[in-house]
């Protein structure tokens, strides 16, 4: 079969697969199953991985840091590809051929203080000059398209925006069994779920929890505790005694629970590349309080969640607390989640995505920006 061939950089299919590791996965899964511009799609690995049908797995061994494997080995030993896509902010160095760039997010650029001195050394220049070096941009939200222009001096004609999609295990469940498995009593909760980053400000959820609720809730927190909080600390210095509870790695199907039986979910983050918790929540009918700020209004429109001001106690307490003492309102917000976050699907991410990179290849872009 003749046509142009499609490269994959698919390191990050190996190992737990969060964030773009799923959404790699998420992408090859709706490619395998649909109609193709590409005669081929191979995907890069340092070791053996399972792939959908029709998928080419090309296994360049490798033993060492993933980094010296994408820069070193990919260059070398790829087989000839008519474009190659990088689906995780960075494109190999000393490759020369044409490449397509998925950036999930510029929140290291925009927001230098989120990150340590060491982390910005690594990882800024390179992210900047990929961006800059390849051929096409794929950025998850405007808000992200915005960044990339701004920080990293890219051209809008050459980033095309393509929202990620929620993945169909996220609906309604009865979340009964699961919350008597995680040994969480019948009690109402308020729910957080994601990495514990700085720019989502934590200690102000649970301050502004504290000053928000009646004593009738519980503040439950799921996801990696990035930066070492002490959470338990924050929630008996604000006697919440019981009303607190930290969950680390729930299951999907665990999460899906969570998300089915909170009474609201609480997003309180400064700046997001997407934010798929809010639109994984709605999908799961619950409904939703995050920040009107970034592509949180992307993927929450006005009357889709509850909009607080800022990140900060001060600005996530009164919205809080008059979401929790609404019934009627929140029903509402949750039924108009719900049909917001339909419009985010795979199989949609999929064929946009793959439309954007078989343009590339038909248009004859010429690369090496």
């Amino acid at each position: 079969m003749s046509g142009p061939v499609l490269g994959v950089l698919g390191g990050r299919l190996l190992g737990r697969r969060t964030g773009v590791g799923r959404y790699l996965a998420n992408l090859l899964r709706e490619w395998s199953a649909g109609s193709s511009p590409f005669a081929r799609v191979i995907v890069a690995t340092p070791q053996p991985v399972a792939l959908p049908e029709g998928i080419e797995n090309a296994v360049l061994p490798f033993a060492g840091p993933a980094g010296l494997w994408e820069h070193l080995i990919v260059p070398a030993r790829l087989p000839p590809v008519d474009l190659l896509f990088c689906p995780s902010y960075t494109i190999p160095l000393g490759y020369r051929g044409r490449t397509a760039l998925t950036v999930h997010d510029a929140i290291q650029a925009a927001l230098p203080g989120e990150f340590p001195f060491w982390y910005r050394y690594r990882f800024g220049a390179i992210y900047r000059w990929s961006a800059r070096r390849a051929d096409l941009v794929l950025a998850d939200s405007q808000a992200t398209a915005d960044d990339v222009t701004r920080h990293y001096r890219v051209a809008p004609q050459r980033i095309r925006v393509v929202p990620l999609g929620v993945d169909p295990m996220f609906r309604p469940v009865d979340p009964r069994p699961a919350l008597r498995r995680l040994e969480l009593d019948d009690r109402p909760y308020v729910l957080f779920v994601g990495k514990m980053t700085k720019r989502r400000n934590i200690p102000g959820l649970i301050e502004a929890f504290a000053a928000a609720d009646d004593g009738a809730h519980r503040l439950v927190l799921a996801g990696e505790n990035t930066l070492g909080l002490d959470l338990d600390g924050m929630a008996h210095r604000l006697r919440l005694g019981d009303r607190f509870r930290y969950l680390r790695f729930p299951s999907d199907d665990d999460l899906v629970a969570l998300y089915s039986g909170a009474t609201l979910v609480v997003y309180p983050s400064l700046r997001e590349g997407f934010g798929l918790p809010i639109v994984e929540a709605m999908a799961c009918g619950a409904p939703v309080l995050t920040v009107d700020a970034s592509a949180m209004r992307e993927v929450a429109p006005p009357g889709t969640a509850v909009l607080a001001p800022g990140v900060h106690a001060s600005e996530l307490a009164g919205p809080l607390r008059a979401a929790l003492e609404n019934p009627t309102h929140r029903a509402a917000i949750a039924e108009a989640g719900r049909r917001n976050a339909a419009r985010f699907r795979w199989d949609v991410t999929a064929a946009q995505t793959l439309q954007a990179l078989a343009e590339l290849v038909d248009m004859g872009v010429p690369h090496g920006h």
